[in-house]
């Protein structure tokens, strides 16, 4: 009666085992990899010097740049802050924005 019982109980569990791994149907959304950004970068500081004097200091939070567009560019969605500072340890004027975009073929912010 045990083995019975025994053989019983392996049989159901090998059957719900069975039943649990049915192919499950995920659609996944396409994506098109040429609208995502080719670099992205957090919290980043450059400084731009001029035969070793500083010129400016550009900032910003967060910028994405997309190189695989017909038309190159980096965009800043979080803004952007930049300090020149002409030569001098400290800033002589400086700019900030709210949001910034810099197409690369045409140099133009």
């Amino acid at each position: 009666m045990r083995k019975s019982l025994s053989v019983i109980a392996v049989l159901a569990v090998t059957g719900l085992f069975l039943i649990s791994c049915e192919k499950k149907n995920i659609n996944y959304e396409k994506i098109d990899i040429l609208t995502l950004p080719s670099q992205t970068a957090r919290d980043f500081t450059t400084t731009y010097t001029d035969s070793g004097k500083l010129e400016l200091v550009f900032s910003a939070p967060i910028m994405e740049r997309y190189e695989k567009t017909e038309d190159p560019y980096s965009e800043f969605k979080s803004g952007i802050k930049v300090e020149f500072h002409d030569g001098h340890s400290q800033p002589v004027a400086s700019v900030t924005s709210k949001y910034a975009i810099y197409h690369e073929n045409k140099k133009l912010w």
